[in-house]
């Protein structure tokens, strides 16, 4: 009897530690086009406001043999502009590199909207740059913490 228990009890936990392994593997379960495709019909953003590898190397400083996969935006709606930056780096190294361009982003926006408008400013101070496994990301919005949960629903 003690046998018998002891392998339905391994086997209860083999079968729990393989299912919960399953959500835990830093990879977004579609692409981060389609994420932004879900963004931009959730937030109203403008199609037509993506960037290209090339934009993100003009405005951000971030090489395109860096990048594996990206989808991003730039759309002026209202007082606050919406920047969505989802980057999937080709590795560590190259991660680094868009975390600290994307850092530099946040600041230069921080430092302009503190100077320009007070409620611009204490959103600004709100978002953050999103690193998950090779995966980095940046919402700059009045719109981040939603965009940051839509984001999260993916990993």
């Amino acid at each position: 009897m003690k046998r018998v228990c002891a392998a339905l009890l391994v086997l209860i936990m083999v079968l729990t530690v393989s299912l919960t392994g399953c959500s835990g593997s830093g990879e977004p379960d579609t692409t981060l086009e389609a994420i932004l495709e879900e963004m931009e019909t959730a937030f109203a953003l403008d199609a037509s406001s993506r960037m290209s590898e090339d934009d993100l190397l003009d405005f951000y400083g971030i090489q395109s043999a860096d990048i594996s996969e990206q989808a991003s935006l730039s759309a002026m709606n209202g007082i606050f502009p919406d920047e969505i930056i989802m980057i999937k780096a080709k590795d560590e190294t190259a991660l680094a590199r868009i975390q600290e361009k994307l850092a530099n982003r946040l600041q230069e926006v921080l430092n302009q909207s503190k100077s320009y408008d007070a409620a611009s400013y204490a959103v600004a101070q709100k978002c953050k740059v999103d690193v998950r496994g090779l995966y980095v990301a940046l919402f700059v919005s009045p719109n981040h913490e939603k965009m940051t949960e839509l984001y999260s629903t993916h990993f």
